[in-house]
């Protein structure tokens, strides 16, 4: 409906000079340029989305170690509006290895440099990403990234999150889970997370056993599903690096870390707590769970 305004606000406008009014609106005006500048300075997104193939959940059968799903996480809660820190997500589809990084925003940059420093510490060399069509991967930043390491891109299909499964499936089953859906705003929340996604991807990446898919086959009409024996994912990018599957390099021997102390037994005593081992990585080490 209409608004109403004070007598005196009323009187102010009618008085008020086409040239005071330029004056008052010059900083919004600014802002909204400079908004225009920075969409420009990251890259057409629609341009890098045309050139990045797609490559939809049933081709992802066959992928070999270093083929990586990534994903972002908005912990924004009840509202988007603003700036709150986000978490990148990246999960390789063969091995299992996931790899957790807050960010006090989500742009480019900031995800070239989270990707970045994955791509470091990733067991084995990194050689493909897959990611959905959101702006934080489709800009110029992380395309020069992608030519500069010589890693190849691929999206999903818009509106069709089943394409980064995978990536997916970590972001409900860890990063919710352990995080919940509060809001976070600022450099010092998103310390505060890489601090819990530290051990959590350790105990995750070193001591929880993974069941992984080896292969498909039809029975009397039906698809059955064979899984290799379950391990955890650095055994398995060992393993699969020494087979040299897909034609990758030998695996790399990241540093194996001290089992969480007692993670289960603090999980325990922790009352209405679940016990099983999923629930013991996605709520944290020693039980903590950050509260909304």
């Amino acid at each position: 409906g209409r608004r109403s305004y004070p007598e005196r606000t009323l009187r102010q406008l009618d008085g008020v000079s086409p040239s005071t009014v330029r004056r008052l609106l010059q900083p919004l005006r600014a802002d909204a340029a400079r908004r225009r500048r920075r969409r420009r300075a990251d890259g057409n997104s629609h341009r890098i989305r045309s050139l990045t193939p797609v490559r939809p959940h049933g081709e992802q059968k066959d992928a070999a170690p270093g083929w990586v799903q990534a994903d972002a996480v908005h912990h924004g809660g009840p509202s988007s509006e603003g700036r709150y820190v986000c978490t990148l997500t990246c999960v390789d589809e063969a091995t299992g290895w996931i790899a957790l990084r807050a960010l006090p925003r989500l742009g480019g940059r900031e995800a070239t440099s989270a990707l970045d420093r994955m791509r470091r510490r990733w067991p084995v060399p990194m050689v493909h990403l897959q990611t959905d069509n959101g702006a934080e991967f489709m800009n110029r930043n992380v395309e020069q990234w992608a030519e500069r390491n010589g890693v190849r891109r691929s999206r999903g299909r818009p509106r069709r999150s089943n394409d980064q499964a995978r990536a997916e499936e970590r972001n409900a089953h860890v990063v919710r889970e352990a995080v919940g859906g509060a809001r976070f705003e600022g450099a010092s929340a998103a310390a505060a997370l890489d601090e819990l996604y530290g051990p959590l991807c350790d105990l995750l990446n070193f001591f929880m056993p993974v069941r992984r898919s080896s292969g498909e086959r039809q029975e009397n009409g039906r698809t059955v599903r064979r899984y290799e024996p379950p391990g955890d994912p650095v055994r398995a990018a060992a393993r699969l690096g020494r087979a040299g599957r897909g034609g990758q390099a030998p695996a790399r021997r990241p540093a194996r870390p001290a089992r969480p102390r007692g993670p289960e037994r603090a999980h325990r005593r922790r009352a209405g707590r679940p016990r099983t081992p999923r629930a013991v990585a996605a709520h944290g080490i020693d039980g903590v769970v950050p509260r909304a």
